[in-house]
């Protein structure tokens, strides 16, 4: 049943074959990692509609989360400049709290 969704040609079995004789021409290891390469191509080949469907869903999910969090942005001159007049608040108190921190890592001693 697994093999019988997309049929193999014969073409690739020959190819298939010799990636397997070549590599164990060069080591046992190599043919081993040749063969759990080829399981794993073959079974994505088998399972490529799902595999596509599911990358689908993943980018649709992505195009809707980044939809959402266009939302949050402004859309009026008005709402840019209070936006901006509260991040001017916010970068100088965290400027003012780094420069009058009592530990100066940069600062010479007594």
């Amino acid at each position: 049943m697994f093999l019988t969704t997309t049929p193999i040609r014969p073409a690739a079995l020959v190819i298939v074959g010799a990636l397997l004789t070549y590599s164990y021409l060069v080591s046992l290891v190599a043919a081993g990692w040749t063969a759990v390469i080829i399981v794993l191509a073959i079974s994505a080949y088998q399972s490529q509609e799902s595999i596509l469907r599911a990358l689908d869903q993943l980018l649709s999910f992505a195009a809707r989360v980044i939809k959402s969090l266009f939302a949050f942005f402004p859309t009026t001159a008005s709402a840019w400049g209070t936006l901006s007049v509260i991040a001017a608040f916010l970068l100088l108190a965290a400027g003012a709290r780094t420069a009058l921190r009592r530990d100066r890592p940069n600062s010479p001693g007594p």
